[in-house]
């Protein structure tokens, strides 16, 4: 009777192993791959809780993750092809790469973000102005100090200029 029951374990051992390697050559079968990587900031720190967004650039399929408490990720069962990776978190940029994946590939992908910064837009319209000489209230007088500098005379500023803005002549006497 020993002999049967050791005949009817080996049996069963052989059954375990073939069906096991049956199993790893179905799950070797499927066309996937993965990627894993870390979300850091401009230090190298990891970001905790950003986003990971993968598009499938062939057939815009979408898959979602986000980082672990160090900026960490790992996705598994990625159809191959391109996709387009973007990596988000509330205070910086967003990052967009694009990955070729091939069957069994497992991929490393380091994203750094930087610092979202302030973005403004000032746009600043104005009419010029003519500023317009009138010859003949420019005086032409002046006279020299005893140390030889220019100085102007009062009558010389009289009338100095008139500033024309829209058909209008003001003449400022200073």
């Amino acid at each position: 009777m020993s002999q049967r029951r050791w005949t009817s374990s080996l049996f069963v051992a052989v059954l375990v192993t073939l069906a096991a390697g049956a199993q790893d050559r179905a799950s070797a079968q499927i066309p996937s791959a993965s990627v894993r990587g870390a979300i850091t900031d401009s230090t190298r720190g990891g970001i905790p809780s950003a986003s990971v967004a993968f598009r499938h650039t062939q057939t815009n399929a979408r898959r979602y993750t986000a980082a672990d408490s160090e900026g960490r990720f790992h996705v598994t069962n990625l159809e191959p092809g391109e996709y387009e990776v973007t990596a988000a978190a509330a205070g910086f940029a967003d990052v967009q790469r694009r990955l070729v994946l091939r069957v069994g590939d497992d991929i490393f992908v380091d994203i750094e973000l930087p610092i979202a910064g302030l973005h403004a837009q000032v746009d600043v319209g104005a009419e010029a102005s003519a500023v317009r000489f009138v010859p003949s209230l420019v005086s032409r007088r002046y006279t020299t100090s005893p140390a030889g500098a220019a100085v102007l005379s009062p009558l010389s500023l009289r009338g100095l200029a008139a500033v024309s803005r829209m058909n209008s002549t003001v003449r400022a006497p200073l």
